[in-house]
């Protein structure tokens, strides 16, 4: 991409002849011929403030790239005035004005028509020069990188574009007409990570930027031909490369990180520090096909978004088995994400080991937003937060989707705590999914989860005890405006006050078809009534198992989404 000329050309196509040329006084440059002068005239302002640039340079030139015959500056509130005749510029079909300002840059050239004695006003807004400067080199070697393209971003608008000379160095000049709080400068190169810095605006900017050769056992990072990952370190070298494809193509022993960086461990992909904004998700794809990585060990408690990976936004993570993982860290942590958002997917992930945190832990996502979905996924792990929002999967769904999934093992929090989720808000939906977790916590303690702000749950089931103090409930510890449908709870519950069999607290609640167990569950009734009392109701354990279910448990649809089983419970039906 070529950098814009620093003069602002207007062609004024014109037809006289047989004129003569004089000047005047005042900044005023005028070419006379009798009655016959045409007139130019306007105003230069600064596109980024409005202010009135003083001291543009105005020329007038017979042809374009030819020294001016007459020049001219804008006075203190920017305005110009040039009065020419077309004998004294040698009879041309078209002139050229240039304005030009130093610290300022052309926007592109113009033409403008007249007829002899037509006056022509054209006001100028010059935008703001900025200078780019730096040298991209290779992160391992050090060596600079030929032909590397550097491009500088004004959020989604391309400043400029240019490519590293010999030595690796690029200059590039370019115009803003409205001044950013920042800018971006991207720089890439063949078989090399893309990065980015995001800089405070200046007029002149000089970065240096590194970038990482890739060195995975295979592929080329394209979705046709992804980067093969096959050891641990390759695993970490995904950091620099979040934009591309991946596929495991073997087991990975990942015991090995628990000494890496000085004992906090694997490195999360990506950033998430929601403190100063710096936000590196992972958005391109990682396909796991099946393969496990053992032993992955985080310990990093004062660290947000802590995972594998700390944030995947429109990115795709599946078939990924994690198993033994030891991951601690701050808030938002899960097994797979710390946080997954803007229609991120996560897939068929398996997930066992140990995960700590603050706010927001779950075990394969700690925070998911936005759309994004948990599919065919399941957790058997021991899950541990010590405040808010504690899952046996996610620990926030808040507007995303869990679909067919599951957790099993133990869950333990303080407030917000499911063996499923544990605050499911915000228009989210939990479908077709169970939980068989031990869970325990102080307030709003759930089954499957802890509280349900807003959100939709179908077709779902908990069976897993249940222990808290208040707001307690076999399937649900707290439910608020949400719709809850096909849903059904077993396990032993225990709590001090607002405690139920299904649900223990509730505020206009849209239940139906929901049962528990009047015996497993040691709930005889509902701490306060809620839902149709024909279709939501205890039953003993008789009435919901085997052939039984269908009949007591009638509102069930058994024909699509549930399953019965002699002896035993009902069954989703992917569980079969």
């Amino acid at each position: 991409m070529s950098v814009p000329s620093s003069s602002f050309w207007i062609g004024v196509l014109i037809a006289a002849a047989g004129l003569s040329m004089t000047a005047c006084d005042h900044g005023v440059s005028r070419f006379t011929a009798g009655d016959e002068d045409i007139e130019l005239s306007g105003r230069v302002t600064d596109q980024v403030t409005g202010e009135e640039v003083e001291g543009a340079k105005v020329s007038i030139a017979s042809e374009s790239g030819t020294e001016p015959l007459r020049t001219t500056e804008t006075a203190p509130d920017g305005t110009f005035e040039l009065v020419a005749s077309p004998a004294a510029l040698g009879l041309p079909d078209e002139v050229h004005v240039t304005v030009a300002r130093d610290g300022y840059i052309s926007f592109a050239s113009t033409e403008r028509t007249a007829t002899l004695q037509q006056p022509i006003q054209f006001d100028v807004a010059l935008e703001v020069a900025v200078e780019a400067s730096g040298q991209v080199t290779d992160l391992d070697e050090g060596a600079p990188l030929e032909g590397a393209r550097v491009v500088g971003l004004n959020g989604e608008r391309e400043l400029f574009e240019t490519e590293t000379d010999a030595d690796g160095r690029y200059d590039a000049r370019y115009g803003i007409g409205a001044e950013p709080q920042e800018i971006t400068i991207r720089a890439s190169a063949d078989g090399h990570a893309t990065v980015r810095e995001s800089l405070s605006f200046d007029r002149e900017i000089a970065q240096d930027l590194s970038l990482k050769r890739a060195t995975f056992p295979g592929g080329s990072g394209t979705e046709a031909d992804p980067y093969k990952v096959a050891h641990a370190q390759d695993l970490q070298d995904i950091t620099f490369f979040r934009d591309d494809h991946f596929v495991q193509v073997s087991d990975i022993d990942a015991s090995g990180t628990a000494s890496w960086n000085d004992g906090r461990g694997f490195e999360p992909i990506g950033t998430l520090d929601t403190s100063d904004e710096a936000l590196e998700p992972f958005t391109g794809t990682y396909d796991g096909n099946g393969r496990t990585i053992a032993g992955l060990t985080i310990d990093r408690p004062n660290e947000q978004g802590v995972g594998l990976f700390a944030l995947v936004a429109a990115g795709q993570v599946r078939n990924i088995t994690l198993r033994d993982a030891d991951i601690a860290g701050g808030d938002e942590v899960g097994g797979v994400a710390g946080r997954s958002a803007d229609e991120a997917l996560i897939q068929n992930a398996h997930v066992t080991g140990a995960f700590t945190g603050g706010d927001w832990v779950g075990g394969a996502v700690g925070v998911q937003l936005s759309d994004a979905e948990v599919r065919g996924s399941h957790a058997d792990a021991t899950v541990t937060g010590t405040e808010g929002s504690t899952g046996g999967l996610v620990g926030w769904n808040g507007g995303g989707i869990v679909h067919t999934s599951e957790a099993e093992g133990t869950v333990e929090g303080e407030l917000a705590v499911g063996g499923l989720v544990g605050s499911n808000r915000d228009g989210g939906r939990i479908h077709t999914s169970r939980a068989s977790a031990s869970v325990t916590g102080e307030g709003f303690v759930g089954g499957l989860v802890g509280q349900n702000i807003e959100s939709d749950v179908e077709a779902a089931y908990a069976t897993g005890d249940v222990t808290g103090n208040g707001r307690v409930g076999g399937l649900i510890g707290d439910l608020r405006e949400s719709a809850v449908h096909e849903t059904y709870a077993t396990g032993a519950v225990t709590g001090e006050s607002a405690v139920g069999g299904l649900i223990g607290a509730v505020r206009d609640p849209d239940v139906s078809a929901g049962y528990w167990d009047l015996v497993t569950t040691g709930q005889a009734a509902e701490q306060e009534p809620f839902g149709d009392p024909d279709t939501v109701r205890g039953l003993s354990t008789g009435d919901m198992q085997g052939a039984a279910a269908e009949e007591h448990m009638e509102d069930f649809d058994f024909m699509d989404t549930w399953r019965v089983r002699p002896g035993d419970y009902p069954v989703l039906w992917w569980e079969e």
